[in-house]
């Protein structure tokens, strides 16, 4: 009775589950794997063409970056970072939407491990999506990749260069009033030293992968195309060369400012994008409890979040 059972069954995978139905009196055990298999690869091809478009991976925490916005007086600044980490932040860009091609600068030309290393790297941490033997989106835009020098230990930032080609790049398209930033400066420093004397304590963090931390929203992935040796790939993450970039950036690093001087009101904060330099008057806790207040919160918010 079993083994008749079992011939007028088949298995067939659907989503992550697996259905069983009535079998055609026709199929045999072996169309019914064949069968089975065609589900299952196709499955396979719809979640990573899922995968490949959706949001950028951030370590950002969003349920506690919400927890910590919650007390910010600037209800739209803190409705607008809330909103871009959870569907990605936009680039305002205004221009077509068609697809371009470009080479590679010189800088990444010549080092095409070094490149190659820092995309898989990238893939690696959902942070770029590819390699496609095609392009992955009809109006996707190549801009050429370049490596500049970084540190003094022989490492490499990748740039995409979105100011390329000149009158026509993405760059050329976004919002100039969406890309103004103020910055602090050394003399905000100074200053500060002034006021608390010669002994004046500081220490000084930062955060890492910035930039990368922003993931972008899926609507100008096609902005962020880029190619190696005719494989194509798109950034998913804030990437460096985009003139919105600095801006963007700002306003999370603006956040872990305030949210550091709100819980420890003493002594004083200086930030330049991802640099972050606490100082407090000598002989007393201040710079140690504004360092320590900054790792808490980073660490609320991602681990090993600062440097």
């Amino acid at each position: 009775m079993f083994s008749n059972l079992e011939h007028a069954m088949h298995t067939t995978q659907k989503g992550s589950g697996v259905i069983l139905t009535p079998a055609d009196s026709n199929m045999d055990a072996q169309h019914a794997e064949v069968n089975t298999q065609l589900f299952f690869v196709r499955d396979i091809k719809m979640a990573k063409q899922r995968d490949t478009f959706s949001l950028g991976f951030s370590p950002v925490k969003v349920e506690n970056l919400e927890i910590y916005l919650h007390d910010n007086p600037l209800l739209e600044h803190a409705s607008y970072l809330l909103s871009g980490f959870k569907f990605g932040f936009s680039f305002h860009y205004s221009g077509p939407r068609l697809p371009t091609d470009s080479k590679n600068l010189k800088s990444a030309i010549e080092r095409p491990d070094i490149l190659l290393q820092k995309i898989k790297k990238e893939i690696d941490a959902g942070r770029v999506a590819g390699p496609f033997k095609f392009g992955p989106i009809p109006t996707l835009r190549i801009s050429p990749l370049g490596l500049v020098p970084k540190g003094k230990d022989g490492q490499f930032r990748v740039i995409h260069h979105l100011s390329y080609p000149k009158n026509s790049s993405v760059n050329d398209f976004i919002d100039p009033k969406k890309c103004s930033v103020v910055y602090s400066n050394i003399d905000d420093a100074v200053d500060v030293i002034k006021l608390y004397g010669n002994k004046t304590l500081a220490s000084k963090s930062d955060v890492r992968s910035a930039f990368r931390l922003l993931p972008i929203s899926p609507i100008d992935f096609d902005l962020l195309g880029f190619k190696r040796n005719q494989e194509f790939y798109f950034d998913k993450t804030l990437p460096f060369g985009a003139s919105i970039s600095c801006a963007l950036f700002n306003k999370f690093a603006s956040f872990l400012h305030w949210a550091v001087s709100v819980r420890q009101s003493e002594g004083a904060i200086v930030h330049y994008l991802d640099d972050f330099l606490f100082l407090g008057r000598g002989g007393t806790c201040q710079c140690a409890d504004l360092l320590h207040t900054f790792k808490v919160i980073c660490n609320d918010l991602r681990n090993s979040f600062s440097g």
